[in-house]
């Protein structure tokens, strides 16, 4: 009796094995097709200035202008990478290497292989370099970026006030905090302007930045006497800073070929200043009228007599750290946008001055410190900018 069973079993195996000895044959000329992308090389000149290295390949391998190649050095490490500009001869070639980093890995007379880049031979492509994932050894550009500053919380907060008109005989005193300032993001209550240029450290930078900031300018007005609407007191705040800072880039990675990561860590300094100016005024049809007479407050005019002019400044040294995501539009050319975690450590340059025009401090004891007081321009223990703008890099 045949046992069709083990006779079928027998003719799967031999078409298994047929077909085993098919693939590692496929395999085998497959390896064999791809040893030859990676060609032996001698390096024969640098040239540092001009960012440039001539070589002698194997003959067979057949190079040609705009290959796009990379020179592989002992354990297969990648050690540069370029575009062939001339092939003499069919064994000499000259490529350039744009980064100073990857040439200076190359020494004279140094045995290498040359392996060509896959979709080489075309002006729009790009070569990925060593390092350009990560914080590897590829140099920083040199970077200026500018754009708008919001300043979602400030390192620092003030009040604006209003004249606030004495009670009693014994006043504690003359000011009203009717808001707080302590953020800008947009116009037309806030303007911030931010820039900074990024100096290349290696595959790392420094950027030095500056920042302008305008806050929103309040006018309130109140009684001069508790009493009367007339006169009256307008009392406007004014306020500003100025600031600098200085970031180490300490990672860079590249998350697309349009899209860049940056993440930095450093130093600022912002300079507050505030400015308070209370008038009194009158209504035009009151301006003579017998009662203001009789008050003696006939200096009141439609146009304003100043009676308190009070300013404060106050500086601020903080820690930042921060990151920044950058879109590439065209070439040097792109978009950023960043947010900055700053955390200030030290108020510093605290100062203050108030001018009170003769019998305006209404039994103020100490004017200046009631100003100060009633100011309240103090540092915050956090604080969050967002920059965005355009950049470009060299």
């Amino acid at each position: 009796m045949v046992d069709h069973h083990n006779g079928l079993a027998n003719g799967t195996f031999e078409q298994m094995k047929n077909l085993l000895s098919k693939a590692w044959l496929l395999c085998l000329l497959v390896a064999c097709i791809t040893s030859k992308v990676a060609q032996a090389a001698t390096v024969n000149a640098l040239s540092n200035s001009k960012s440039m290295v001539s070589l002698t390949s194997d003959p067979e391998e057949n190079f040609k202008a705009k290959d796009k190649i990379c020179i592989i050095g002992p354990q297969k490490k990648k050690l540069a990478c370029g575009t062939v500009l001339k092939v003499k001869g069919g064994t000499k070639i000259i490529v350039k290497i744009p980064n100073k980093n990857e040439l200076s890995a190359l020494k004279k007379g140094m045995k290498a292989r040359i392996e060509k880049v896959a979709g080489s031979g075309s002006e729009g492509d790009e070569i990925e370099s060593p390092g350009t994932e990560t914080t590897g050894s590829k140099k920083a550009p040199f970077r200026v970026a500018a754009g708008w500053l919001s300043a979602l919380s400030l390192p620092a907060s003030y009040n604006q006030v209003s004249y606030l008109p004495p009670e009693g005989n014994a006043p504690t005193t003359i000011w009203k905090t009717e808001s707080k300032m302590s953020s800008g993001i947009l116009p037309p209550s806030y303007i911030g302007f931010g820039g900074e240029i990024g100096i290349p450290i290696g595959s790392k930078a420094l950027s030095l930045g500056a920042k302008y900031q305008v806050f929103q300018s309040t006018i309130y007005s109140s009684n001069y006497q508790t009493d009367l609407t007339d006169p009256y007191v307008s009392t406007q705040t004014s306020g500003g800073a100025f600031g600098t800072w200085a970031d180490f880039t300490f990672l860079r990675k590249n998350l697309t070929k349009k899209l860049a990561l940056n993440t930095n860590a450093g130093a600022g300094f912002d300079l507050y200043s505030v400015s308070v100016k209370a008038k009194k005024l009158t209504e035009p049809a009151a301006a003579a009228s017998a009662t203001l007479q009789s008050l003696l407050l006939a200096d009141a005019t439609t146009e304003g007599t100043p009676i308190i002019t009070g300013s404060a400044k106050l500086g601020i040294l903080s820690l930042r750290a921060g990151a920044r995501v950058e879109f590439q539009i065209v070439k040097h050319l792109g978009l950023s946008i960043g947010t900055t975690v700053i955390l200030p450590l030290a108020a510093m340059m605290n100062s203050s001055s108030v001018e009170v025009a003769d019998g305006e401090d209404r039994g103020i004891a100490d004017t200046k410190a009631d100003f100060k007081q009633g100011l309240g321009l103090a540092k915050k223990s956090f604080a969050l900018d967002v920059l965005i703008g355009t950049y470009a890099s060299f």
